[in-house]
């Protein structure tokens, strides 16, 4: 038989052994709560760091949209500038030739094949020939070819050419040389790209 002593030996062994062993569960339990908890918080910080880069990301992605828009925006008005700026500056030179060309010799010519083409839409004692005020100097001339009607100056009429209208034909028609000179407008802005409003 076991001696008293030995006995509360033992039994003190086996609660030490027992509480060991309880340690060790308690402690691998713990271990196994703090990596559950760990990876919860890792992919709890991983969600939300997704969602903040996803957010600055379109964020930034919003500025340099805008940013891209305003730089094309400016840059297409300096483009409609400049292209309006030239087709100005090409129409001002095509007038100034244009109204050179009332001083030629060959102006008179040109307002007599004009009158030709025309004339005979216009046959009728009530037609009017409009000529610029500069030109009525040559209103007999362009009358005899006409046939009939009479001639009237017209202030409208910027640098030359002619208009003739008939009340009773209820006809009119416009060759001057600023008509002629905005259909070569409509061609430029039609054949060159200047696709803009003109003033």
């Amino acid at each position: 038989m076991l001696e008293p002593q030995d006995r509360m030996n033992k039994f003190l062994d086996a609660i030490e052994k027992e509480a060991q062993d309880k340690r060790k569960a308690i402690g691998a339990e713990l271990d196994r709560r703090y990596q559950t908890e760990v990876a919860k918080a890792q992919k709890a910080a991983n969600v939300e760091a997704a969602a903040v880069l996803k957010k600055e990301t379109a964020r930034i992605n919003e500025v340099n949209n805008a940013r891209v828009a305003e730089f094309t925006t400016a840059l297409r008005t300096k483009l409609s500038g400049q292209r309006t700026q030239i087709l100005r500056d090409i129409l001002e030179q095509a007038g100034n030739k244009l109204a050179a060309f009332t001083k030629t010799e060959d102006y008179l010519p040109f307002l007599e094949e004009s009158l030709k083409v025309l004339a005979p839409s216009f046959q009728s004692p009530d037609t009017i020939l409009f000529l610029h005020p500069n030109d009525m100097k040559l209103a007999d001339t362009l009358l005899s070819l006409l046939g009939c009607g009479r001639a009237e100056p017209d202030e409208t009429i910027r640098w030359g050419g002619l208009k003739l209208r008939s009340e009773a034909l209820r006809r009119a028609a416009d060759d001057t040389l600023e008509t002629r000179l905005l259909e070569q407008r409509e061609w430029l802005k039609a054949n060159c790209n200047l696709s803009i409003s003109l003033s």
